[in-house]
């Protein structure tokens, strides 16, 4: 494999785990930050009400981005959408950090799963499009491990009594890969791009 076959495979990796992170991020922090954004005990129905509603809205929006970012990639190309898209998810998860109740975070929290959504899907593609035939099924089930690798950090809960929004911040790890690996990414036009549909390929 050449340089830039690693190096799209890297963000695609990189970009799934941080999916996977920021997925599951607020099932962590959740005991904490919606009581507090609700302003009621932790033993409330309401936080388990409030709690649910907003995980839903995340599977929700997952789905939608799949199809949204589809139609994306066929104006600006996968390169573009897996950037664009871990732009996306990274922002909006750091931004829950700032919401003042709970309707702003399941919000937020709904843009952050179109990006989650969308970069699955680009990503995925993009690299059964730029690895070499044979070892396409190899690679593809190699993307998968970033989600185990990634997920760690994740699940690290004894801080989150003390500073629950400082967790939502770490999210912008994902924007981070994506200005360090987009410019190489984007700088290289020498893979044809298939005409198949984007929407279609994110189911």
């Amino acid at each position: 494999m050449t340089r830039y076959q690693w190096l799209v495979f890297l963000a695609a990796w990189l970009g799934w785990g941080f999916d996977v992170f920021d997925g599951l991020l607020f099932n962590f922090v959740a005991p904490v930050c919606v009581p507090r954004l609700l302003g009621v005990p932790a033993g409330d129905p309401r936080v388990t009400a409030a709690t649910g509603a907003i995980t839903s809205t995340l599977l929700v929006g997952w789905a939608t981005g799949g199809i949204l970012f589809g139609f994306v990639t066929d104006w600006l190309g996968r390169s573009c959408t897996l950037l664009l898209s871990m732009l996306t998810y990274a922002g909006a998860t750091a931004a829950c950090a700032l919401a003042p109740d709970v309707w702003v975070l399941a919000a937020f929290r709904f843009v952050a799963a179109l990006g989650i959504g969308g970069e699955w899907a680009a990503g995925a593609s993009l690299v059964a499009e730029i690895v070499p035939e044979q070892r396409r099924v190899a690679m593809g089930a190699l993307l998968y491990t970033s989600a185990p690798a990634c997920t760690e950090p994740a699940i690290r809960p004894h801080r989150v009594e003390a500073k629950w929004s400082v967790i939502g911040s770490g999210a912008t790890s994902g924007a981070h890969v994506a200005s360090c690996v987009g410019p190489g990414i984007l700088t290289v036009t020498q893979y044809k791009v298939f005409n198949n549909s984007g929407a279609l390929l994110s189911f």
